[in-house]
């Protein structure tokens, strides 16, 4: 059995070999969901390893692309970019999206809280709809970041996307705030002999806003803005 505490996550290229981070990305549970997602596993699209996160960061990687693969990888997880040509006429891809992107344009009127959500994110910023633990992929030029978040706030109704505005916040207060102020967030994890892991908490900072008119526990309305500052465990029990 295996405990470890952790204020900040430090499994880099230049603290790891590539050998060792390629084990770390096979049990990452942002590469299982995205086999789970695009029918497919991140092997092949990863050539150099610059991170590997781990608890109290959301749990998955930052790579280079491999040689050749930065295309396919963006026409997987974005079918629009996928067009071709055939003399005068143009067609896309038949795939069905399933990320939706964090920037939808100007003309959207939830762009703000999307862009907000997102201002971490290096490159093009795609996430998995769900207002739980949820996929997020940001495509760079030379490589991608593709990690789990704890608090999704991407919600599917009836086909339309919509953007929770209270789960935004949920979200910096619960992700990103392990990157920029690593040493208010810790994680104590126990893994079995195998590499399993049997318990992992991350103690957070925790910042919620409800707005008027949201339900309360008991089922009534709030009549005006409250806010909860606090703190909130994650993990695995």
């Amino acid at each position: 059995m295996t405990v470890s505490l952790r204020m900040r996550s430090d499994v880099t290229s230049e603290n790891t070999s590539q050998e060792d981070l390629r084990k770390l990305v096979t049990k990452s549970p942002a590469a299982h969901r995205f086999q789970t997602l695009f029918g497919v596993g991140l092997e092949p699209f990863v050539g150099k390893i610059r991170e590997v996160f781990v608890p109290p960061k959301a749990e998955g990687v930052d790579f280079e692309f491999a040689a050749g693969q930065r295309t396919a990888f963006l026409n997987l997880v974005d079918p629009s970019t996928a067009v071709g040509s055939i003399g005068p006429f143009t067609f896309e891809s038949a795939n069905k999206a399933v990320m939706v992107p964090d920037d939808p344009g100007a003309s959207h009127s939830d762009r703000v809280w999307r862009r907000l959500a997102s201002v971490a994110s290096a490159g093009i910023s795609y996430r998995e709809p769900g207002l739980r633990e949820s996929l997020h992929i940001a495509i760079r030029r030379d490589g991608a970041n593709v990690h789990l978040d704890r608090e999704g706030f991407v919600a599917q109704l009836d086909g339309k996307i919509r953007y929770d505005p209270k789960q935004v916040i949920n979200h910096l207060s619960a992700d990103l705030l392990s990157d920029f102020a690593p040493l208010l967030v810790s994680s104590l994890t126990v893994k079995d002999d195998s590499g399993q892991t049997k318990f992992q908490g991350t103690f957070a900072p925790w910042l919620e806003v409800n707005l008027p008119g949201s339900k309360r526990m008991d089922g009534s309305r709030r009549g005006g803005t409250e806010a909860i500052a606090g703190f909130r465990l994650f993990g695995i029990f």
